[in-house]
């Protein structure tokens, strides 16, 4: 499951469909990140804002999720990951809660259940970065599809765009 479909999430959907993963649910409230999750290679997707997002995961795992990635800073959404595991599987997290946030250790110690901080993608730039020109080469990793480029001049509209959820990786040409 990822939590989040920004540009680190849409890149872990894109990811988990290189390595191969079964299932591949995607939870935003943005409908057009969405699609695009959709079209990424998501096999699920879910409105974020509906209120029985843990069993919905559950119910299509069969389970719950054996990885889960937050890409949000919400703390509810933190716990979402947490509830939204299988027996030992593990949540991880790229960025730190925007406010205080407390962990239910128990249901967290009785499934074997783990919080997994995440540096820079946890992967060694020499050998991930080729690995991942290739299959953008061989078309695999289309990540061109989160990027809009926007002249310096405009940089106001590339943040406005940003802001509003319509653009998801804005990119300035200095020309």
């Amino acid at each position: 499951a990822v939590l989040g479909t920004g540009g680190v999430g849409l890149s872990a959907v894109m990811a988990a469909r290189l390595v191969g993963a079964r299932e591949i649910i995607a939870v935003d409230r943005n409908a057009a990140r969405l699609r695009l999750a959709r079209e990424l290679g998501a096999t699920h997707t879910l409105d974020a804002a509906a209120p029985d997002i843990v069993r919905q995961i559950i119910e299509i795992t069969h389970g719950g999720v054996d990885r889960c990635l937050n890409t949000t800073r919400a703390p509810a959404v933190f716990t979402l990951a947490m509830q939204c595991l299988a027996m030992r599987g593990v949540a991880g997290f790229v960025a730190a809660p925007a406010t205080e946030w407390h962990p239910a250790m128990f249901p967290m110690l009785a499934a074997g259940r783990r919080l997994q901080g995440i540096l820079g993608g946890d992967a060694a730039p020499s050998t991930a970065i080729p690995m991942l020109i290739e299959d953008y080469r061989q078309g695999r990793l289309p990540f061109d599809r989160l990027l809009r480029f926007y002249a310096f001049e405009d940089i106001g509209e590339a943040f406005q765009d940003m802001e509003h959820g319509e653009v998801i990786k804005p990119v300035l040409r200095m020309v």
